[in-house]
């Protein structure tokens, strides 16, 4: 037996915002929309607050990528464990997108888990699309994606067949530059078969695993004349130099698509590995270490690259170009200002007393004030994942303290419309 002073093999960083969220959710016993009941009851927000919802019509995953709480689990024989999730019915989901767009919400994420097989998927996407809202989905590209010749598959081509793809934006996993020329006509990407024992061997295996899949999706989107494309990178300690050349190879995707004549818009946005709001919940801390985040050395070459590309975005806005970068300016220079990193390295930002600012919809129905919280956890907790960028209005971005007061200001990308800010 261990001795008692050996020190844990995964430690907390911040027990004590963990003691405060774990006695916090002791009293909560939030279903259906009472969450939302609880928040305007308390005042934290009124009509048109909130402009951003996630929308989960599954939880579930095939996967099992390292820092992912939705991925399947293993029990200690190494056998799968099956979940079964609990569904609202067809038409309970369509009456939440309903209420998102009464509470005034412009904008909708379909999440999960992977939803690129969910059956309703189209029925949501088209109806919330009927109500005037605009949607974006999640998708690593692996099932939308032919190994062999990097090809789209059937699912893909019967994504376009309903109608809704083409009207959405789509976001891509890309923690990592594409290996090769993932524009060739063909491309063997790397085989699907055995992935997950990979996965669990080396944790960055599959990040790089998706980010070969998600840039040839990429490209395939912008044949298919979809309307807008996010590559999504998510930067932690192993992958912090990759942001330059991703942002090279984004914009070699934005030439193709002007090449090809198609409408398809390119962005991107990166957000940090979240580990404190994880850990705070109560996650398993094998998932969601400290030490896989940010370091204040990583953070400080990360923080300089993303400096030469928002000059090179100001740039182009100078010359009446499009917007490469989503993200807000304020967020952007979070993480360049050399005076924020401690915060950036500790995930350091809290919700202005305790107020919402994107609500979710869970499988069942349920409705969360926080994409990781029921909502009286809130006044807890601190988070700076890139979700709560996303409102594009200044005096509601909480990331518009830290911009520089010298530069203009220019709003996230990802919940306005389709086609701002078009070449």
């Amino acid at each position: 037996m261990a001795p008692e002073t050996a020190t844990p093999k995964f430690k907390l960083a911040f027990p004590d915002e963990r003691s405060a969220v774990a006695e916090i959710q002791q009293g909560i016993n939030f279903s259906g929309i009472q969450a939302l009941v609880w928040a305007k009851e308390a005042d934290l927000y009124a009509q048109d607050d909130i402009y951003c919802a996630e929308f989960s019509p599954t939880f579930s995953c095939s996967e099992t990528c390292p820092g992912c709480p939705d991925g399947v689990k293993f029990d200690e024989e190494n056998r799968p464990i099956k979940v079964n999730e609990e569904k609202a019915t067809k038409a309970d989901m369509l009456q939440r997108l309903d209420l998102l767009t009464d509470l005034g919400v412009k904008h909708v994420m379909m999440i999960g888990g992977t939803v690129d097989r969910e059956p309703e998927l189209a029925n949501q996407v088209n109806h919330a699309l009927d109500k005037g809202l605009e949607v974006s989905w999640f998708t690593d590209g692996i099932l939308l994606t032919e190994e062999n010749r990097g090809d789209p598959n059937a699912l893909f081509r019967n994504h376009l067949r309903n109608g809704w793809l083409s009207r959405v934006s789509t976001h891509l996993s890309m923690d990592y530059v594409s290996e090769g020329n993932f524009l060739a006509q063909e491309l063997d990407l790397p085989k699907k078969k055995g992935r997950v024992n990979d996965f669990k061997v080396d944790g960055e295996q599959s990040r790089r695993f998706k980010s070969q899949y998600g840039a040839r999706a990429a490209k395939n989107l912008v044949d298919a004349w979809v309307a807008r494309v996010f590559i999504n990178m998510t930067v932690s300690l192993h992958n912090a130099d990759q942001l330059r050349p991703i942002y090279d190879q984004l914009r070699v995707l934005q030439d193709y698509a002007i090449n090809q004549n198609s409408p398809t818009q390119v962005l991107m946005t990166f957000s940090p590995w979240i580990w404190r709001p994880h850990q705070v919940r109560g996650d398993a801390l094998q998932d969601c270490q400290a030490s896989s985040g940010l370091q204040t050395e990583t953070a400080a070459r990360f923080g300089e690259a993303l400096g030469q590309v928002m000059e090179l975005e100001y740039q182009r806005i100078a010359k009446g170009g499009s917007r490469l970068m989503a993200n807000s300016s304020g967020f952007i220079n979070f993480f360049v200002e050399p005076g924020y990193r401690e915060l950036v390295v500790n995930q350091q930002l809290p919700y202005p007393g305790g107020r919402p600012e994107v609500v979710q919809v869970m499988p069942n129905g349920d409705i969360k004030m926080d994409p990781m919280f029921w909502g009286p956890e809130l006044k807890a907790v601190n988070n700076i994942f890139g979700y709560r960028d996303r409102d594009p209005r200044p005096n509601r971005n909480p990331f518009t303290q830290f911009q520089p007061k010298d530069r203009t200001w220019f709003p996230n990308l990802v919940a306005l419309p389709v086609g701002l800010g078009r070449y």
